[in-house]
């Protein structure tokens, strides 16, 4: 039995009792229920993320995007929607049952 997400609903993560659950990692720019920002830059998430993958390419995957959130973690975020500065947390699920790397 395959569970189907309603129209316009997508669930985070894999679907419970799938076979298919092994080697996905998935990180969200906020926290369930959180929102993330952008401005003409672009999302902060996706910034910290080219600048951390420049930085040392030849590291683990999760290593680097621990390192993303550490430095997400430790930004003031202003939110268009808000004049007080927030901090960001990304989110971050794996069931990667090895390393990862993306360069050789």
């Amino acid at each position: 039995m395959e569970l189907v997400p309603l129209a316009g609903s997508f669930p985070r993560g894999p679907i419970p009792g799938s076979s298919d659950q092994a080697d996905i990692l998935m990180v969200y720019a906020a926290a369930e229920g959180c929102v993330a920002y952008r401005d003409e830059k672009g999302s902060d998430f996706i910034q910290t993320l080219v600048e951390v993958l420049r930085a040392d390419p030849r590291r683990d995957l999760l290593e680097l995007m621990t390192e993303v959130n550490r430095q997400m973690c430790e930004l003031e975020v202003l939110g268009p929607d808000c004049d007080e500065r927030r901090k960001a947390c990304l989110e971050i699920r794996s069931s990667l049952r090895r390393r990862l790397c993306l360069h050789s």
